[in-house]
């Protein structure tokens, strides 16, 4: 008995320190995401650079980075509304299945007390559960889809000759997106009237030149 109580408390601590884990590289991933973002933001003018902090507003942020530089390539977009409407719907749709689901297992309890249901009202509760279900999913994998686009058009105003690269280890690095982001927002076309404390601070480059003036012995 005592060997089972120790067991499932190994277990038990195992499954709490994967969790916790699991959810502290999500929380330091979306701080990291936050930082870049709002700082590309203010680097090109770009209003309300604090969305950046906020669940769902932020991918308004993103679509809105991807339009400024698709506005400097010659291109009018609107991706700050698509991925805004996805990324809304997708909220939605996970919010009706969850009220199908506990709404079709009320019903289903409340039928199996009076009498037994019949195959057809079963199906009646489980049919609407899983047209939501397809519909969440194709709505997620649209904005999945939309985002990497935009995320990439980030990298390609930032860091064009990695941006193919930075793109993957966003996607399947942990961190990936979070410590792209961070290096990359400080590079790229900041706008004339930027402040100057979003100014990166200055290096001197390996190779400068070294310019020598003719001595007064010559």
């Amino acid at each position: 008995m005592d060997s089972e109580l120790v067991m499932a408390a190994g277990v038990f601590g195992a499954m709490l320190i994967v969790y916790v884990l699991m959810w502290g590289l999500v929380l330091t991933n979306y701080i990291l995401t936050a930082i870049g973002l709002q700082t590309l933001a203010k680097r090109r003018g770009i209003p309300s650079p604090w969305l950046a902090w906020i669940p769902v507003a932020n991918y308004w942020l993103i679509g809105s980075l991807a339009d400024d530089y698709d506005a400097r390539i010659g291109l009018k977009r609107r991706w700050n509304m698509v991925l805004l409407i996805l990324y809304l719907s997708v909220v939605v749709l996970t919010v009706a299945m969850y009220v199908i689901v506990f709404a079709s297992i009320f019903v289903t309890t409340f039928q199996s007390l009076v009498y037994e249901p019949e195959v057809g009202q079963i199906l009646g509760t489980i049919i609407p559960i899983y047209l939501v279900m397809i519909v969440m999913a194709l709505a997620a994998s649209a904005a999945q889809i939309c985002g990497m686009v935009c995320y990439n058009k980030i990298f390609e105003s930032t860091v064009p000759e990695k941006s193919v690269k930075y793109l993957f280890i966003s996607i399947l690095v942990p961190l990936g997106s979070g410590i792209c982001l961070m290096k990359c927002r400080y590079q790229g076309y900041p706008v004339n009237d930027m402040p100057l404390d979003m100014e990166e601070p200055l290096r001197i480059a390996e190779d400068s030149e070294i310019v020598e003036f003719p001595s007064n012995d010559e």
